[in-house]
């Protein structure tokens, strides 16, 4: 059964309230651990759910690691449950080596923040600039030109912006490994695939050409009246849970920043059938990805037959991209040189 809109969102606010005073009543045990090298600021101005907020979350988790993580928030906000235990809530009062704004911050807000910070700021963009979540990208220009550095998740984003060679650095978002211990003969795909972008059409027309049994739809508002086709009206938090439902991954996004969905399969040993996009060049190297060429639906469909039938085969190369490119200790290891390094340099 699907929950009015008003008694989710209530609940959403109660758990987001919940999480902010037990994260503080830890601060203050917290407060007594050895200091960290660095003292880093999170300040997210978009408190919705997102691949972009759920990306940066994932940053602000490992550079816990190895420095003083903090986090910008108030009671309801949206995105408390994603800031694990690990980092502090808190407000603007301190001082700290850097300040991570999202690209949904303003030129002025960056200016505020350096002023009551005196901090480096950092923005870390998750778009492009024909694609700037709803903001003119005349303003997504003015927040890049204001931040002190800009990170980005994949090098197409540089393509798009064409920003001066020292003024930005490409780390890939992090990954944590999901557990795969289902096998099914089913194929699927996730994201939010009411946006046109997602090409939920196509998704369609390359499985009815497949021999898999079930089309699974994360998330979708869409009914169907083909029993084969399943779809997911609510994100499910375990993502266990999400991918135990399929053995293929169908992806013919006409436009992605990045591609979390691709990399999150790989890591749970499930091969991947996407799109000819500036983003997903980062896929082609591995042997459990197929490329849609010319729009090929037949070849996606025969590609996806082949690794129904032979999953075995692709599941441990799969596994091995993802550990070589998007596992926590890798990416965790690329923004210890940047941030480490660039303080030293200060």
């Amino acid at each position: 059964m699907r929950l009015p809109w008003k008694i989710k969102r209530a609940v959403q606010i109660i758990v987001s309230n919940y999480v902010f005073i037990k994260n503080c009543l830890k601060n203050i045990r917290r407060h007594q651990t050895k200091e960290k090298s660095i003292n880093v600021l999170f300040y997210c101005r978009y408190e919705g759910n997102s691949g972009g907020s759920i990306a940066v979350a994932a940053i602000a988790k490992i550079l816990s690691n190895f420095a003083c993580t903090f986090f910008y928030t108030r009671p309801s906000n949206n995105l408390n449950k994603l800031y694990t235990s690990s980092i502090f809530t808190t407000n603007l009062s301190a001082k700290y080596d850097w300040v991570i704004c999202d690209d949904t911050t303003t030129a002025e807000e960056i200016q505020t923040l350096r002023e009551k910070t005196n901090s480096k700021i950092l923005v870390t963009c998750h778009c492009l600039l024909d694609s700037c979540h709803g903001r003119p990208p005349i303003e997504m220009r003015k927040t890049l030109d204001a931040a002190d550095i800009v990170h980005f998740v994949d090098r197409c984003q540089q393509d798009s912006f064409q920003l001066e060679g020292n003024k930005f650095f490409v780390i890939p978002n992090v990954i944590d490994k999901i557990e795969k211990t289902v096998s099914t003969t089913n194929v699927g795909c996730v994201g939010d695939l009411d946006q046109p972008r997602k090409n939920l059409g196509r998704i369609i027309d390359i499985f009815e050409l497949t021999n898999a049994s079930k089309l699974h739809l994360w998330r979708v508002s869409t009914k169907f009246e083909n029993n084969k086709i399943k779809p997911h009206y609510e994100w499910e938090q375990n993502k266990s849970n999400i991918y135990n439902t399929f053995d293929v991954l169908i992806f013919p996004s006409h436009s992605e920043t990045f591609g979390l969905v691709v990399a999150e399969a790989l890591s749970a040993g499930i091969p991947c059938v996407i799109s000819d996009i500036p983003a997903f060049t980062q896929y082609r190297e591995c042997e459990a990805v197929y490329t849609i060429q010319n729009n090929d639906n037949l070849g996606a469909s025969e590609a996806v037959n082949n690794f129904l039938e032979n999953k075995r085969k692709y599941t441990d190369s799969a596994i091995q991209f993802w550990k070589k490119n998007y596992s926590p200790s890798i990416v965790e290891s690329m923004w210890r040189d940047i941030l480490l390094h660039s303080n030293k340099a200060s």
